[in-house]
C-alpha cells in the first residue's frame, strides 16, 4: 500500500507521498486532496506556522522552535486534523502516517 506521510522541513509541503516500495513519489497533496482549497490552505497554514520556527535572514538560519507549550499543543491538534482528514479522503489507499 502507498504511504503518506506527514513530516515537516523548511519551506515544503508537509505532505509526502510513497510508492509501495518506501520511494518517495512527490512531496504534496495526493490525488483527491488537490482540489480540495480548504485542505490546502490547512497544509500551507501549518507550513507557515513551521516556516516561522526559524530565523532564515540570508546570514543566519537557525531554529528558534515553539514560544510556548500552548503553540506547540496548538500545533499538535492541527497535525492531527491534517492526518485525519487524510485518513477519512485517501485511507483505503494509502497509509497515513505522522
Amino acid at each position: 500500500m502507498k504511504q503518506i506521510l506527514i513530516s515537516f522541513e523548511y519551506q515544503c509541503c508537509p505532505v509526502w507521498v510513497y510508492d509501495e516500495a518506501g520511494c518517495l513519489l512527490y512531496n504534496g497533496l495526493p490525488d483527491g486532496m488537490q482540489t480540495d482549497e480548504s485542505f490546502g490552505a490547512l497544509c500551507d497554514e501549518l507550513q507557515d506556522t513551521y516556516d516561522a520556527l526559524f530565523v532564515d535572514d540570508g546570514k543566519v538560519f537557525a531554529y528558534l522552535g515553539f514560544a510556548s507549550e500552548a503553540e506547540l499543543d496548538s500545533f499538535k491538534k492541527q497535525v492531527a486534523v491534517v492526518r485525519d482528514r487524510l485518513a477519512a479522503a485517501c485511507g483505503d489507499r494509502y497509509r497515513i502516517e505522522t
